[in-house]
């Protein structure tokens, strides 16, 4: 294992523990939402991989919204590979980088390699932000009809175990 691939898992490992909080979804051609959310992460302990899962439901209705399921694989370089299956049926692979801030947190950027199942979907991106016990991310996608990147999921989980 490198240098670079051993200091990430180690700063990664800040997220294992399970993460709720609230979010709100926007995009052009939706009536924007909001939403609650439960995220959990696990290190498995003999390979460079984090397991997550997210759960949302709609804030007000307790109704599920979305769930989806994945790795977070850390390269021999440092760089990371963010992959999901969701309850919909699409997966996705993106490639990203995790860099340090000055506060002593920080922030993981994530491009789309890899869509599948969802004929929509042109690019979609992630960015993960990591601050002592709380959780921010943004998701943003383009698809056919939306060409650039456009931000659709924003939320604050705060670390609860």
């Amino acid at each position: 294992m490198s240098d670079k691939q051993k200091q990430c898992l180690e700063r990664l490992s800040t997220l294992i523990g399970r993460w709720k909080g609230e979010g709100k979804g926007t995009y052009p051609t939706i009536e924007p939402f909001e939403y609650g959310e439960e995220s959990t992460f696990e290190r498995h302990r003999n390979k460079p991989v984090f397991h997550f899962t997210q759960k949302t439901w709609n804030k007000y209705s307790a109704e599920y919204m979305h769930w989806e399921s994945g790795f977070i694989i850390v390269k021999e370089d440092g760089s990371i590979e963010f992959s999901n299956s969701q309850g919909g049926g699409r997966t996705e692979v993106l490639l990203g980088s995790l860099r340090e801030e000055k506060d002593g947190g920080f922030v993981m950027n994530f491009q789309s390699k890899v869509l599948s199942n969802d004929d929509k979907l042109v690019k979609t991106a992630r960015e993960f932000v990591i601050d002592g016990d709380q959780l921010t991310y943004v998701v943003s996608m383009s698809t056919h009809t939306t060409p650039e990147l456009q931000k659709h999921l924003e939320a604050t989980l705060k670390k609860v175990s």
